[in-house]
């Protein structure tokens, strides 16, 4: 429906007029209204009009999980530096590792990156179970292990705990080398052992 506004004017002639200016328009409105669904009702008896129905999908690529890397080389710390897991480690003996998500493995592609968490799995040391194990067969040190922080904040992240949430294409965390028993000393060795990743999208 089309409104038309128009003026009412003072003298009587003129109000006279415009009244039945607005009748003849609304009277064609009717009459062009009436031959408008006359026509589509013919052209839906038309047998030459078949209907088409259109439908389609929208998907995206599988996410998938890379590591940069699968080896950590933690170097070469004095006893005098290793501290408890729950104290910021030595800068110097931390290497961190990149968990990407993305239909490459590399963060990028058309994958819709979900939320996800990430789970550090292996052996707990004997002096602290939230550290991984040296597991080291020849000339092993002495009462330390490999801690797991979240790099973006700090915080351990313990081993067999809680997942660690994130969201986007890139979770970062932080290996470094830890005391277990906190009342007992740290001797020199060789420290090694294995973790895995478990990441699970949300």
């Amino acid at each position: 429906m089309v409104l038309i506004g128009f003026e009412i004017y003072s003298n009587k002639k003129g109000y006279k007029m415009s009244k039945m200016f607005f009748k003849k328009m609304a009277l064609a409105s009717l009459v062009a209204a009436s031959a408008m669904a006359s026509s589509m009702a013919n052209a839906d008896d038309n047998p030459n009009l078949m209907p088409l129905t259109i439908s389609g999908n929208i998907t995206a690529d599988a996410c998938k999980v890379m590591l940069n890397t699968n080896t950590l080389d933690l170097g070469t710390l004095l006893v005098a530096d290793i501290k408890t897991a729950d104290q910021a480690p030595w800068s110097t003996g931390v290497r961190t590792l990149q968990i990407v998500i993305g239909s490459d493995g590399s963060g990028s592609g058309d994958c819709s990156v979900p939320d996800a968490e990430v789970n550090v799995l292996g052996v707990g040391a004997a002096g602290d179970s939230t550290i991984l194990a040296n597991t080291a067969s020849e000339s092993p040190a002495g009462n330390v292990g490999v801690a797991v922080w979240n790099h973006a904040d700090g915080a351990q992240v313990a081993v067999g705990g809680d997942a660690l949430k994130f969201s986007g294409a890139m979770a970062k965390l932080d290996f470094g080398l830890a005391k277990g028993d906190s009342a007992t000393a740290v001797t020199p060795g060789n420290v090694s052992t294995t973790a895995q990743i478990k990441v699970t999208f949300l």
